[in-house]
């Protein structure tokens, strides 16, 4: 059997399973159409339909940090001959709330207070 991928069962990272090799369903010739399509978009989909990893490739394809690891995580999918203009162009920042537990929130809270005092200071 050899050849095959392996299903990406359990993982939710874009760049975890392409560096993993693992099966991929490509959906970057999607990523045109969402920017042509405006500003706020509401991405629903029915339970284990790839949501996170969708998200995740976004957030791969869009993100300035990531940029010098554009064609390693694209190579063989649609986006990598057909990237758009705003490929890498934005600070992705990345929230996860499936862990979310009282304690996480508090820890939220308290940074979202410290990059307040941090912008005030910047301000003045």
């Amino acid at each position: 059997m050899t050849g095959y991928k392996r299903l990406p069962y359990g993982v939710s990272d874009f760049t975890d399973l392409r560096r993993q090799g693992l099966y991929y369903t490509d959906k970057t010739h999607f990523i045109p159409r969402m920017e042509e399509a405006g500003n706020f978009l509401f991405l629903i989909r029915p339970r284990r339909f790839g949501k996170s990893v969708f998200l995740s490739m976004l957030a791969a394809y869009y993100d300035l940090a990531r940029q010098d690891q554009f064609d390693q995580l694209f190579d063989g999918l649609w986006i990598k001959d057909h990237p758009t203009a705003e490929r890498g162009q934005y600070q992705v920042m990345h929230l996860d709330f499936s862990q979310g537990t009282e304690l996480h929130l508090v820890r939220m809270q308290m940074q979202g207070t410290e990059l307040m005092r941090v912008e005030e200071v910047t301000r003045t």
